[in-house]
C-alpha cells in the first residue's frame, strides 16, 4: 500500500507543506500548472496538466488500477471533486473530515468525530482516498526536494448525460462553497424570520443556512439544511439565529472558522461550540446589525 499526496494550486501551499510532513507520503499528485513542486518534500511526482477535476479522478484510477493506494487531499472543494472521482471510478472507499492519520501496514488508520465531537470514528482503509481536515495540522518547515515528474495524458475528457436540472434563483448562494453562512433555526418563529436573515445575508454576501425543523415544517427549501441529514459546511463565519444546536445540526458546521451564536437560551447546546455567545432576542441583533 502506498500513500500519495494530492496538492493543486487552489490551496495554501504551506497547508501542503503541513499536510506532507504529517502523512511522510510516498509521493504525491499534482492536478492543474505546475506549482511549488519542491515544497512538497517528495522525490516522485505524478503531474496532470488540466483544471477538470473528473478527468483527473478518472485518470489517476486507470494509472493506479490494481494497485492499493491511498491518496489525501485537503477539505476544500477541487480536491473533494478529484478524490470522490477517483473512489467512486475506482471503486474505492473516501473518508472526510479525518483528523488523525497512521500507517499500519497495509492500512491506514483515520480518526474523525461525529455527533458534534461526542463519538470518535475509527476507520481503516487499505485503498481509496481521504480528505483531512486542514485545523488539525501544525505548520512545518518544508523538507524542499526537487521530485521526478511523471506526466499523465489530460488530453481526454469526461463525459455526462444531463437527466434533469433544477435551477436555484441568482439571489440564494450556494451553502456549501459560500464563506459566510446565516442560518436560522426554530426561534426565528415562522418563514418571514428567513425574509429578515436575508437582509443580513445580502449585506454579508452570505448564503442562507436552517436546521432540519424548520426545513421539516417547510419555512425554506431543503437545499438549506444544514446538518446530517442536510449538508456539512465549513465557511469562514457561520452565524446561528435561534438554533439550539442539536447533535446532527452541529456534525454540520462544527468546522466552521468562526461560529457567532444567537439564542434567548442560555443553555442551549449551541453555546457549547460556538466561538462568541449572544443571549438576547435574535430580532433585536439582526436589527442592529443590519443598520450598522
Amino acid at each position: 500500500m502506498k500513500v500519495f499526496l494530492l496538492a493543486h494550486n487552489h490551496v495554501d501551499s504551506s497547508l501542503l507543506t503541513a499536510l506532507s510532513n504529517y502523512i511522510s507520503p510516498n509521493g504525491a499528485i499534482w492536478v492543474g500548472k505546475k506549482g511549488d513542486w519542491d515544497t512538497l518534500g517528495v522525490e516522485s511526482l505524478i503531474h496532470f496538466d488540466s483544471e477538470d477535476s473528473l478527468s483527473a479522478g478518472k485518470a489517476l484510477s486507470e494509472y493506479f488500477s490494481g494497485e492499493q493506494v491511498v491518496i489525501v487531499g485537503l477539505e476544500d472543494l477541487f480536491s473533494g471533486e478529484i478524490l470522490s472521482s477517483f473512489s467512486s471510478i475506482s471503486c474505492q472507499g473516501l473518508v472526510w473530515g479525518c483528523h488523525s492519520f497512521s500507517k499500519e501496514d497495509a492500512l491506514v488508520s483515520l480518526q474523525k468525530y461525529g455527533f458534534g465531537g461526542k463519538v470518535l470514528y475509527t476507520s481503516k482503509l487499505g485503498s481509496g482516498s481521504v480528505q483531512f481536515n486542514s485545523k488539525f495540522l501544525d505548520p512545518g518547515k518544508p523538507n524542499l526536494k526537487q521530485p521526478d515528474v511523471i506526466s499523465l495524458d489530460s488530453s481526454s475528457s469526461h463525459s455526462f448525460t444531463l437527466l434533469d436540472f433544477d435551477s436555484i434563483p441568482d439571489e440564494e448562494k450556494d451553502i456549501s462553497s459560500s464563506e459566510i453562512v446565516v442560518s436560522g433555526g426554530r426561534g426565528i418563529q415562522g418563514p418571514e424570520g428567513f425574509e429578515s436573515l436575508k437582509k443580513l445575508a445580502k449585506k454579508l454576501d452570505a448564503a442562507i443556512g436552517a436546521s432540519r425543523a424548520v426545513v421539516d415544517m417547510g419555512w425554506i427549501d431543503y437545499s438549506h439544511q444544514v446538518g446530517q441529514t442536510g449538508k456539512s459546511v465549513m465557511p469562514k463565519l457561520y452565524i446561528a439565529f435561534g438554533i439550539s444546536g442539536a447533535v446532527q445540526h452541529r456534525a454540520g458546521m462544527q468546522n466552521s472558522s468562526v461560529i457567532v451564536a444567537i439564542n434567548t437560551d442560555r443553555n442551549a447546546p449551541i453555546f457549547d461550540i460556538c466561538d462568541y455567545g449572544i443571549v438576547a432576542d435574535w430580532k433585536e441583533v439582526l436589527e442592529k446589525w443590519v443598520d450598522s
